[in-house]
């Protein structure tokens, strides 16, 4: 007697489609590298393994690995000066984002951008629309005009050091009549009050840093190689060889 084969389930919901697999959208680990030099595309493999070989060294501690390098090209087949760069973890982009730039040679200084930040920078237009600060409940920091000893403050800097100190012409505080309020980072090469008084403008080699309020918080704004600065109302402008800045400070 032959026997029949044993007879598996079966319902409606194995006519169904399979889930898709979930799309990873967290591009954080891929940078875009942009003023890659204009080159064929029988040097593009060159300028890949340049290009791997000087970020890599930028955080070489942490053995960083580039998964892969996306050189784009145009109908004659040369770069377009961009490329894509995926690393194999988001530690490692943002290390090297941080940095901002990578120099390919003596001449040449890429500029790194986040892939994640690629929808905000395509679309920004052609015309500038200045964002509209929240100034609700903002009040300038005056807080140094209710001393109980009615001292004022001044504003030292020496030998890349900023400091402000209290002004006590009685010497309570002790034989140097000043005490110490706050005190910068070393590095800044100038530093200056507002014409209130409110805040304070400091700069060095890799940006200014804008001081103020009670507690001497500390804002830092890329802006490399400042040169030249001025106040007026409510802001400040900070000029490099290259750019210039304007701050809507609300305190």
């Amino acid at each position: 007697m032959t026997q029949m084969p044993k007879l598996q389930s079966f319902s409606l919901a194995d006519l169904r489609e399979p889930t898709p697999p979930k799309l990873n959208e967290d591009f954080r680990n891929i940078l875009i590298v942009d003023n890659l030099p204009s080159a064929p595309k029988d040097k593009i493999p060159r300028l890949s393994e340049v290009l791997k070989s000087q970020m890599i060294k930028q955080i070489k501690e942490r053995n960083p690995v580039i998964v892969d390098v996306h050189i784009p090209v145009d109908a004659n087949s040369n770069t377009m000066g961009y490329c894509f760069v995926e690393m194999d973890n988001v530690v490692n982009a943002e290390l090297l984002l941080s940095l901002r730039s990578v120099s390919l040679d003596k001449k040449i200084t890429l500029s790194l951008y986040s892939y994640a930040d690629y929808d905000r920078i395509i679309n920004i237009g052609d015309v500038f629309v200045p964002t509209q600060p929240n100034r609700e409940n903002v009040t300038p920091s005056v807080s140094f005009l209710y001393d109980e000893r009615c001292r004022d403050q001044f504003l030292l800097h020496h030998d890349q050091y900023t400091e402000i100190f209290w002004n006590d012409p009685t010497r309570f505080s002790n034989n140097y009549g000043r005490q110490l309020v706050h005190k910068l980072e070393k590095g800044q090469d100038e530093a200056h009050w507002s014409p209130k008084g409110t805040y304070m403008l400091a700069y060095h080699k890799l940006g200014a840093i804008v001081t103020g309020g009670d507690e001497y918080r500390s804002t830092y704004i890329e802006i490399p190689d400042v040169n030249f600065h001025t106040f007026f109302a409510q802001r400040a402008i900070s000029r490099s060889r290259s750019s210039s800045v304007v701050l809507d400070l609300l305190f």
